[in-house]
């Protein structure tokens, strides 16, 4: 198939939706021209195709607040976030969200469980880092796996009753489902403009969790050196040089995250979801751009394989919304 996205070994639910998404708004993709590749979902603006071949943005977001795009090979047709078309040199309108909201199982109905536990999904790498499935555990919360395929994934979600999450489709896949999510920043990887940007689609605020200190099994001495002198200096603050680890957790500090993130989690003004008329206006937004896109380049549109939004409990969504409205700006254009 002709989309270009990352690969992660073991997996990554966000990243591996590629492989399923477009082939249901398109079912003819692979008959594209062979010097067409479709960039979709993920944070992959900086890459550049090869001379000989045209790249079709479809919903991808920018890797850093600079990029150089080879415009003369590049059909831009939306991208994640207005930060993203900053970043790209296009229209902030173009800037219209997060392509994962047009997968059509998100959709379907379910009965919501709003007794149940809260969900946390940290980043794929902060989960392979340590035991995160006994943290959440030992905090009252179900860790889950971002490296499990998309339907586990949201099969999962489905259980909880709010979710926390570190990886960014966790709180995507969340706003499509009617899912109350917060934010979280449990590493010192974590990519805030990734994160600021499609919050800025989105119109709401970016007030995440932040863990006080990391939580990794093993660090090597090299490492170790080079992350106390870079804590020491502040390098690199948007990266929190706080959650740089410098030596191997203790049971006593995971013992104090999963104190933090039940104290956060007993809070449930932290958890709302997004404003459903603009995920709404998004989303139909992006179905549009995807028809013109297909008409442009001679494939088969199915819009029906999205499934009509919201079979969840819409005024229980919009109650909590206005409840919470002072998270967002009201600018909806």
């Amino acid at each position: 198939m002709p989309i270009d996205y990352c690969l992660i070994e073991g997996g990554n639910f966000g990243d591996d939706l590629n492989s399923t998404l477009w082939r249901q708004l398109f079912p003819d993709i692979d008959q594209l021209s062979k010097d067409v590749v479709i960039t979709g979902i993920g944070t992959i603006l900086s890459r550049k195709p090869a001379a000989n071949m045209r790249k079709v943005i479809l919903g991808s977001g920018a890797t850093g607040p600079n990029v150089q795009l080879n415009t003369g090979n590049s059909d831009i047709r939306w991208v994640r976030g207005p930060q993203s078309a900053q970043a790209v040199g296009v229209a902030k309108q173009l800037g219209v969200g997060d392509p994962a909201w047009l997968y059509s199982d998100l959709y379907d109905a379910f009965d919501a469980d709003r007794s149940g536990a809260i969900g946390l999904i940290p980043h794929w790498a902060t989960w392979c880092s340590f035991d995160w499935k006994s943290v959440a555990a030992h905090a009252g919360m179900i860790g889950i796996d971002a490296r499990l395929p998309p339907a586990q994934v949201m099969h999962k979600m489905r259980s909880c009753s709010r979710i926390l999450t570190e990886s960014l489709h966790g709180a995507v896949f969340a706003d499509a489902m009617g899912i109350p999510w917060a934010p979280a920043i449990l590493a010192h990887r974590f990519d805030r403009f990734k994160w600021e940007d499609w919050s800025a689609s989105i119109h709401r605020q970016f007030n995440p969790f932040i863990a006080d200190r990391p939580l990794v099994n093993s660090i090597g001495p090299i490492k170790s050196i080079t992350n106390r002198i870079a804590k020491g200096i502040n390098f690199k603050t948007s990266r929190l040089p706080a959650l740089r680890a410098i030596r191997a957790s203790s049971a006593e500090d995971a013992e104090q995250i999963a104190t933090q993130l039940f104290k956060y989690c007993a809070d449930e003004s932290n958890f709302f979801c997004s404003n459903p008329r603009l995920v709404k206006m998004r989303k139909e937004r992006m179905l549009d751009i995807c028809a013109d896109f297909a008409k442009d380049y001679g494939l088969t549109f199915r819009p029906d394989n999205t499934s009509p939004p919201y079979h969840f409990n819409y005024q229980k969504i919009r109650s909590n919304f206005m409840h919470n409205s002072n998270h967002y700006a009201w600018d909806l254009q």
